[in-house]
């Protein structure tokens, strides 16, 4: 059996820079962006969720559970709904439980146009959109370094 440790950098949102409370209504605003995560939300939590049922979402392609994987999945959506034109978000977590959503850079033969001619200022536009519909007040943009391992 072995282990292996990885590292994912990119610019983006770390939970532990959002301890704003998340309400219902602050949810049902940033999943009217979203409306295929909207259904599979609604169709695996029912519209009378509680908050804590938000801990139990699962990100559409990744491990990653709670609100920030509903955060990423709906950035997603939103903002790379034409994969030639789109923008993709990474959601990861780190060894201390820390959550993220980033922008990773990646090859240029393997950018979409929007990322091609996308500034730092674009991009933390598209993250501070989405953290103040559901934390009420838009986060900072960083660069980070996610390190996790199995």
């Amino acid at each position: 059996m072995s282990y292996h440790a990885y590292t994912i950098d990119g610019y983006g949102i770390c939970d532990a820079d959002n301890a704003c409370e998340v309400t219902k209504e602050r949810i049902e605003n940033l999943l009217s962006l979203a409306p295929e995560v909207s259904k599979r939300f609604h169709k695996e939590f029912g519209t009378d969720y509680e908050i804590e049922d938000v801990d139990n979402y699962e990100a559409d392609y990744s491990y990653i559970h709670g609100i920030f994987a509903l955060l990423g999945d709906v950035m997603n959506e939103a903002e790379y709904s034409d994969s030639l034109y789109g923008v993709g978000f990474v959601m990861c977590d780190d060894f201390n439980c820390r959550q993220y959503v980033m922008y990773v850079p990646t090859y240029p033969w393997r950018m979409t146009d929007r990322e091609k001619s996308m500034t730092l200022s674009d991009l933390g536009a598209i993250f501070r959109k989405y953290s103040e519909i559901l934390f009420g007040e838009p986060s900072e943009v960083d660069f980070y370094t996610c390190e996790n391992g199995g």
